[in-house]
């Protein structure tokens, strides 16, 4: 059973606080190994594209050494059933879309190879999350000239909640069926959505004006990157629920509440 939950962070891009107050909190790192641990959910610490550019010997060092710690930590401990956390950052710049989980890997960035946060945020809704309550003026955004519908990147964006309920499918099929191997299933909506129709849609939900800058791309985005879900559809019995509507609606209201997030106060 999995009904005791521990959580294990260096709190190194988010904050602890933000975890509910009913849930044990360890507070480590992954790169120490002297943890204990059940079965393991892992996600990356650090997943921004642009950075681990700029930096990659910190994406290597955390990402890669970090997780390598965990598997030892498991092994002394005997814990051998993982969900491994990634993103669709592996797939490069696919041939096609949608990414199938039989893709080659050819990840273009660091990040991609080692797989509310503190400070300027790296993801787009966060970003634009901020420049809505006033915290940042505008929104940059990187690359206005891919062969797309309107010039901006296409991702595909997916509810923070049905994220969650995709992890714990993953980890009930491993419950389930302990000797599945490595196993890869996408999560996600299944379709694309662009920088810019982002935007809209937060506008559409805020009712806020969000200014932005048109900036030159980025070293290691890809054009266009979503996945199908239709494996995890059929074998994990999962499918999201929330659009990009749902997202922004959400989003805004936990924003308006929570201007400067959980540890500051206007």
């Amino acid at each position: 059973m999995y009904n005791q939950l521990a959580i294990s962070s260096s709190s190194s891009s988010s904050s602890s606080s933000s975890y509910y107050e009913s849930l044990k909190i360890l507070e480590a790192d992954v790169q120490h190994a002297n943890s204990l641990f059940d079965t393991a959910i892992h996600f990356a610490g650090l997943k921004a594209v642009g950075e681990s550019v700029g930096n990659p010997r910190r994406y290597f060092d955390n990402n890669l050494v970090g997780t390598i710690n965990l598997y030892e930590t498991m092994a002394k401990y005997n814990c051998k059933m993982m969900v491994f956390s990634s993103s669709a950052t592996v797939y490069g710049q696919p041939e096609k879309i949608p990414c199938m989980e039989d893709f080659e890997l050819k990840a273009m960035n660091p990040f991609g190879r080692t797989k509310d946060p503190k400070g300027i945020p790296n993801n787009l809704m966060p970003y634009i999350q901020q420049v809505a309550v006033g915290r940042l003026l505008e929104l940059n955004v990187y690359g206005h000239d891919y062969p797309t519908k309107d010039g901006s990147a296409v991702r595909d964006y997916i509810h923070v909640m049905d994220l969650a309920d995709g992890h714990i499918a993953a980890l009930r099929k491993l419950f389930a069926d302990p000797k599945i191997g490595c196993t890869a299933y996408n999560l996600g909506t299944g379709q694309g959505t662009s920088v810019l129709e982002m935007v809209a849609a937060f506008e559409k939900a805020s009712g806020k004006k969000i200014p932005i800058k048109l900036c030159p791309r980025r070293s290691g985005d890809a054009t266009g990157v979503y996945a199908s879900t239709e494996k995890a559809e059929k074998e994990l019995g999962w499918k999201a629920k929330y659009g990009v509507d749902e997202m922004c609606r959400d989003q805004w209201n936990w924003a308006n509440n929570n201007p400067w997030g959980y540890q500051k106060k206007l």
